[in-house]
């Protein structure tokens, strides 16, 4: 994997350059490795010129003093009958007065310098304990699965397995309630992990979801191999669907394939009423994006 970052004025220090650095090989490693990926100019801002050290420190001080928040955004069923509704776990870092920082600004730099797990095991315990308290209060939203991203690097921890069963007897989590999201490119470049993984939650009824999907035909082979229960369409594909007809046929290819293959399609950035309706018609069987709702913190 090759990130290519032109050093010019965009940069105003080494620190900038290593952090772009580090961003665009992180990309290239997620969308399958063994390219070439160039430097698209970050809009972040203020975040931008912080040194990496500094993003370490402000890491670990996060997961040592509760400075992540979880941010959730619903999933709607579009087809009707009796699917459950569900909710995506997102993750944000706490900035004192000022807004929360998006993933983007930190998660790549946890993933460069191993910190992801340890940021993975701490949405698993917070996103385990927020269920638990919604549950005892009878909660609207206790009656939607909770979905959880897992990182590639959390993939092949071998204790992990063991971390999330002992997470959910601890806070009486009951099966079926919570999914599992693996990307695609993460899940196949680990396909022994995440198989191990898939196979020993599965029987104490987790589901899983197959996140970004659709980034190659080749990839459906590795359905067949992986016993997921979900597959999420790329967003890439949905966000213009209403406009670009080889976008909406390889919404439509993708969402064919799983059925065949007996799997429940969930189609991201659903953006407009014009793109769910679309979504629906084709057969996805859920939506997630602004047309639905936006992200919003968990009521304290």
């Amino acid at each position: 994997s090759i990130g290519i970052i032109p050093i010019n004025e965009t940069f105003d220090s080494e620190h900038e350059i290593m952090i772009a650095g580090t961003q665009t090989v992180l990309k290239v490693h997620r969308s399958g490795g063994n390219r070439l990926s160039f430097y698209e100019q970050h809009t972040g801002g203020r975040y931008q010129s912080l040194p990496i050290s500094e993003w370490i420190t402000r890491i670990h001080s996060a997961l040592q003093e509760d400075g992540f928040v979880l941010y959730y955004q619903p999933i709607e069923p579009l087809l009707g009958g009796k699917e459950r509704s569900k909710l995506e776990i997102l993750l944000r870092m706490k900035d004192g007065d000022n807004p929360v920082i998006q993933p983007g600004e930190f998660i790549p730099i946890a993933e460069r310098y191993n910190i992801i797990s340890s940021i993975d095991r701490w949405v698993i315990d917070k996103a385990f304990s927020t269920y638990a308290r919604l549950a005892k209060k009878h909660h609207p939203l206790a009656e939607s699965v909770f979905s959880i991203n897992l990182s590639g690097g959390t993939l092949v921890d071998e204790n992990i397995v063991s971390f999330i069963l002992n997470k959910a007897t601890e806070y009486a989590i009951p099966p079926g309630m919570f999914c599992i999201e693996l990307t695609e490119s993460s899940a196949i470049l680990n396909l022994a992990s995440a198989s191990s993984l898939i196979t020993g939650l599965k029987e104490k009824g987790f589901s899983f979801a197959l996140d970004d999907f659709g980034s190659g035909f080749s990839s459906f082979s590795y359905l067949k191999n992986l016993p997921v229960d979900f597959v999420k369409i790329d967003g890439s594909f949905i966000r213009n669907m209403d406009r670009d007809p080889v976008d909406y046929t390889m919404v439509q290819a993708v969402s064919s394939m799983s059925r065949i293959l007996g799997l429940k399609t969930i189609g991201e950035f659903a953006e407009n009423d014009t793109i769910i309706r679309m979504l629906g018609e084709i057969g996805v069987d859920y939506a997630q994006g602004y047309g639905i709702a936006r992200p919003k913190p968990f009521e304290d």
